[in-house]
């Protein structure tokens, strides 16, 4: 009697185990990696904002102010007119992302609100804002004081 070639059904779950069990395996190291890309997307965009910002305080010649709220997970941007102060809506940081640290001229800003000032000659106040995720990965946003321009790293 001559055999088909398929598989027996006790082969086919055999199969599915090892598959499963190789998924729960690398599932916590993959779900750790898009946690740390969206960390890097979210910091290099806040970067980018800044250094928009920044060349909004040139162009226009006039002083802005981006200020963070860590409590909240927040930040907004203000600038003088003439009829007064602008301020922008509050914009929240992705639930997974939080303000872990704001550092300015040596203070470290553990609470509350603090902010950046961009002036009309393209420099700032300077600052450093660390960022980082429920699963522990960090990355910074260095905003330097005499240029004004923002530089990210990640932290290892």
């Amino acid at each position: 009697m001559r055999r088909n070639g398929g598989f027996t059904l006790v082969e086919l779950i055999v199969v599915l185990i090892i598959i499963g069990v190789v998924f729960l395996v690398t599932y916590p190291r993959l779900s750790g990696l898009m946690s740390g890309r969206k960390l890097m997307r979210v910091t290099a965009e806040l970067a980018a904002r800044l250094d928009y910002i920044r060349s909004r305080a040139v162009a226009e010649r006039r002083v802005f102010r981006v200020e963070f709220n860590r409590s909240e997970n927040k930040y907004r941007v203000s600038w003088e007119e003439d009829t007064g102060t602008i301020e922008g809506a509050w914009e929240t940081l992705p639930e997974f992302i939080s303000i872990k640290r704001f550092k300015q001229k040596k203070i470290d800003y553990s609470r509350g609100q603090s902010a950046i000032d961009f002036f009309p000659r393209g420099n700032s106040t300077g600052a450093e804002i660390e960022l980082a995720t429920d699963r522990g990965d960090r990355s910074s946003i260095l905003v330097k004081a005499y240029t004004g321009r923002c530089r990210v790293e990640r932290e290892e």
